[in-house]
This record gives structure tokens, sequence and C-alpha cells, in this order.
């Protein structure tokens, strides 16, 4: 089973931000765009793991905190952007505290943060999955060997006037916004091409985010 149970940690909360059941590369590119906000660690987690969910992950922690260390690089990389490791690290122990004490007066924030990594973690499987059918793994063919209809899509998703391409565009938004509204306004704009294939594109980035919410993505996970 090559499926990870995985998870984002925030050593600053002390608590758990989101537990995903499926693929840990997406979950670390979603810590990698959260890092604007908050340093986190992407942790695997054992398989057969069912008493931490997304829906209850604010109120686990770790039992051992003094496990959580980060190793090499300066202060800014090591403090702040995400690194991969496994949860026997840390002893394996999870506890549930429920919510952090600091917050207990104004939860509001904390949930906001919430709904945040959960946005941003639907965009980064959208992108994933995007990128891995229409653009990264065909850049590497010459253009004699590809059929000239793929030639045109490419070419759409690495628009010239976008310097990171439209999905490179959307990662930097969800990398600077602060807000879901904010993020949502921004990525709108980029969309607002009339070109047909662009909403060709459009249309099939936002199935798959709505698929995740269609199947209870909070739920399942």
């Amino acid at each position: 089973n090559l499926r990870k149970n995985n998870g984002i940690y925030c050593p600053v909360l002390d608590r758990w931000v989101l537990i995903d059941r499926f693929d840990h590369r997406v979950t670390l590119d979603t810590a990698f765009i959260l890092s604007s906000k908050i340093a986190t660690i992407v942790y695997i987690l054992p398989h057969d793991l069912k008493t931490l969910t997304n829906k209850n992950c604010l109120n686990f922690a770790l039992l051992d905190k003094t496990t959580v260390k980060k190793h090499g690089g300066s202060a800014l990389i090591t403090g702040q952007l995400p690194v991969l490791r496994h949860i026997y690290d840390t002893g394996g122990e999870l506890t549930e505290y429920g919510m952090p004490e600091d917050f207990k007066n104004n939860i509001e924030i904390l949930r906001t943060l919430k709904e945040y990594v959960d946005y941003v973690h639907r965009y980064m499987y959208a992108i994933s999955i995007t990128e891995q059918m229409v653009t990264n793994d065909f850049k590497i063919f010459p253009n004699n060997i590809l059929p000239s209809e793929w030639i045109d899509q490419i070419t759409l998703w690495s628009d010239k006037n976008l310097k990171n391409g439209i999905l490179g565009e959307i990662r930097k938004i969800l990398y600077h916004s602060i807000t879901i509204d904010e993020a949502n306004k921004q990525i709108e704009i980029l969309w607002n091409s009339p070109h047909e294939k662009t909403k060709q594109m459009k249309k099939f980035f936002y199935d798959i985010i709505q698929d995740q919410l269609n199947t209870r993505y909070d739920k399942i996970n």
C-alpha cells in the first residue's frame, strides 16, 4: 500500500493543522505555501491511524516535544521552511489536549487558520493533478515527439505573459494571501481570459476541487 497517512504539525501552536490520507508530497507542497504564515513539520503517520482526523486535529499535540527539531541551514530556513519527518522519530505518541489554551478566548483566529490550511490543500491537489496531466511531464520531451495540440496546451499553461505559468501564479497568490476571499479574488482575475482553452482548463481545475468537497473532504480525513 503506497498510500501514506500524513499531517502538518505546527510547533508554535503545538497542534496538528492538517491530516491527509493520500499523498504526503502534496501535503509537503501545502506546507511550503503555508510557510509564509506558520512554521511547520510534515510527518508520515501510522497507516492504521484512526483517532486523529482532519476534523479534530487541532485538539492533538505531540507528547514528546523534545523531538521537534530541524537540522542544518540558516535560522530562516530551519525555522520557517517545512521538512519531512516520520512520526516514529518522535516516539509516535499523540495526545488529545483540546484547543490550545492561548486561543481559548479567541478561537476564531485558530479556526480561520484551519480553514485557510484546508483551502490551500485542496488547491495544491488540483495544481498537482493538473500539472501531471497537462504540463510537467510533457516538458521533458522534444517538440517533434508531441502532437501539436499538446504543445498548444503546454503553451497555454505556460503563458508567456505569466512568469511562472498559470499554476505557478496560483501558488504565489496562495503564498502571499492572508484570507480565502483575498486569494479567490486574485485567482479569479488570473483566470479571466476569453480563450476557449483557458475556460476548459479552468473548468477542469475547479472540477477537481469540487470533487474533493463533494466527497466530504473534512469528514473522511
